[in-house]
C-alpha cells in the first residue's frame, strides 16, 4: 500500500458472471403487438390524410386556378374584339370535393349553381346531389340545413386522421401562439428541465461511483457547486408551474360557465397521461434489455423486477405511498405526486369562486401544515437540510429521507399551493397584477 501510495484497505466487492443471453417475456411479446398496431394506424392515417383529404384538395385548387385563369382570359382578351360582358361572364370552378359547378355573376353578386361552397365542412357525412362526402362534427353542412350526423365511416376517418404523422407533426412543432397565451411559462420550464438534467447527470455519476465520495462530498462545499447542490428546487419550479395552470385554465373556465362538469375535469387528466405512461412502462419492461449491450448493460434497468410486481402503484399513481422500497421507475413519483396534488385543486379552488378571502385562508391553512409537518418529521428524524447534505455512505438513512419526506405530498405541497394562488389571482385580474414596491 505504501509504495502506490494508498492509504486505504481493499475490500473484495462481489463479482458476477453474465451472459448476451436476453429473455423474451409476455411484456416484450405484449410491447411488440402495440407498437406494430400503433405503426400500421400511424402509416395508414398518414395515407388517408395524404390521399383522400389533402390530394382532392390540391387537385381542386390547380383546378381552380386554371378555370379562372381561362374565364379571365375569355373575358378580358388581350386583342380587340367581342368579349362578353361582365353580367354574362360564367365562372366554372370545382367545389371542395373535386366536383365542378357553375358561379354566375348576376347584378354585381356571384351566384352558386352548386349547394357546395367553400364553407362546406370536409368531414362528417352530408348526402346530397353528386354523392356522400366527410363533414366536420358539429358543423352544418350548408345554410338551413340540420346538423350532419357521424356515422361509423366517419369515425372512422376521425380516429385514422388522428394518427396522421402529417397532422400531429404539424401541431408538434407549431410555435404559434393565442393572444392569451402565457409564454413566460416556456422560460420558466426550459431552464427548470435544463437545471434537473444538470442535477441528475452529477447525482447520477456520485452513486454510481461511490470510491469518490469522498472527495466529492468536498466540491460539495465549494461555492461553485451551490447550482449542482440545489437543483432539488427545480422540481419545485414544477410544482408551481403545474399549479399555476391549473388555477389558471380552471378559473377562466369556470367564469364562462359555473356548471362546470368535474367529472370530466378528473377523466381528462387521467386519459390524457395514463396511456402514455403505461405503454412506457410496457416499453421498458419488455425492450429495454434488448436497447443495449455491454457488461453494465443490465444494471440500467435495475427495478424491472420491481416493475413487474408493482407496476399497480403506477397505474393509479400511488406508487410514492406504496411499496416505496421497490419502487417501479423511482423517477415517476413527480407524476403521482402532481396528480395527487390535481385531486384536491379542486377542493382549494371552489373556496375561491365562492369567496377571495376564503380562498386565501384555505392555502394558508394548507401552507402552515405542511411547513410543521415537514419541520416535524424533519427534527424528530434528524434529517438534514437537503438530500447532498445526508452522508452519502449511508443509504439506509438517504432512502428513509427520499422516501418519506421528498417524495410524500405533504412537505411538498407547498410550490403548488404557491401556484394554484398565483394562477387564480392572474385569471381574476386577466393578466394585469400591480404589485406595490
Amino acid at each position: 500500500l505504501t509504495m502506490f501510495n494508498l492509504s486505504s484497505i481493499f475490500v473484495a466487492e462481489p463479482t458476477e458472471c453474465r451472459t448476451d443471453k436476453r429473455e423474451f417475456t409476455g411484456a416484450t411479446y405484449a410491447s411488440i403487438v402495440i407498437l406494430s398496431v400503433i405503426l400500421t394506424l400511424m402509416v395508414s392515417g398518414s395515407l388517408f390524410d395524404l390521399l383522400v383529404i389533402g390530394r382532392p384538395k390540391w387537385t381542386t385548387n390547380h383546378q381552380r386556378e386554371e378555370l379562372i385563369q381561362s374565364d379571365t382570359e375569355k373575358m378580358f382578351p388581350s386583342q380587340s374584339g367581342h368579349h362578353k360582358t361582365k353580367n354574362e361572364a360564367k365562372i366554372f370552378e370545382t367545389d371542395i370535393s373535386g366536383r365542378p359547378f357553375k358561379k354566375t355573376h348576376s347584378n354585381g353578386q356571384f351566384v352558386c349553381d352548386s349547394q357546395y361552397t367553400e364553407k362546406t365542412p370536409i368531414i362528417g357525412e352530408v348526402k346530397g346531389k353528386g354523392g356522400v362526402h366527410l363533414s366536420l362534427k358539429g358543423e352544418k353542412a350548408f345554410a338551413n340545413q340540420a346538423e350532419p350526423t357521424m356515422s361509423f365511416r366517419d369515425y372512422l376517418g376521425h380516429i385514422l386522421l388522428s394518427f396522421s404523422v402529417f397532422r400531429n407533426g404539424s401541431k408538434i412543432l407549431d410555435t404559434s401562439q393565442t393572444s392569451d397565451s402565457l409564454t413566460v411559462i416556456h422560460g420558466i420550464r426550459f431552464l427548470s428541465i435544463s437545471w434537473v438534467v444538470l442535477g441528475h447527470l452529477h447525482q447520477g455519476a456520485l452513486l454510481n461511483t461511490l470510491n469518490i465520495s469522498e472527495k466529492a462530498l468536498a466540491v460539495m462545499k465549494e461555492g461553485q457547486y451551490d447550482v449542482i447542490t440545489n437543483a432539488f428546487f427545480s422540481v419545485d419550479s414544477f410544482l408551481t408551474i403545474s399549479g399555476f395552470l391549473v388555477a389558471y385554465i380552471t378559473t377562466k373556465m369556470y367564469k364562462q360557465n359555473p356548471k362546470f362538469n368535474w367529472g370530466l375535469f378528473y377523466i381528462h387528466r387521467f386519459w390524457r397521461l395514463t396511456p402514455t405512461y403505461m405503454l412506457t412502462l410496457l416499453v421498458i419492461l419488455g425492450l429495454l434489455r434488448f436497447m443495449g449491450s455491454g457488461a453494465l448493460w443490465p444494471t440500467v434497468a435495475l427495478d424491472q423486477h420491481s416493475c413487474e410486481a408493482n407496476w399497480w402503484t403506477n397505474l393509479l399513481y400511488v406508487n410514492n405511498f406504496f411499496k416505496v422500497d421497490k419502487p417501479c421507475l423511482l423517477h415517476s413519483w413527480y407524476l403521482a405526486v402532481d396528480s395527487q396534488f390535481y385531486i384536491l385543486s379542486p377542493l382549494i379552488l371552489l373556496p375561491f369562486f365562492w369567496k377571495f378571502r376564503a380562498g386565501m385562508l384555505v392555502c394558508g391553512i394548507l401552507l402552515f401544515a405542511s411547513w410543521l409537518t415537514t419541520g416535524v418529521l424533519s427534527t424528530y428524524y434528524q434529517w438534514a437540510s437537503s438530500l447532498v447534505r445526508l452522508d452519502i455512505n449511508s443509504l439506509d438513512k438517504m432512502d428513509h429521507y427520499f422516501f418519506f419526506n421528498y417524495i410524500s405530498p405533504y412537505c411538498r405541497i407547498g410550490p403548488y399551493i404557491m401556484g394554484l394562488m398565483s394562477g387564480h389571482l392572474l385569471a381574476v385580474r386577466q393578466g394585469q397584477v400591480r404589485i406595490n414596491k
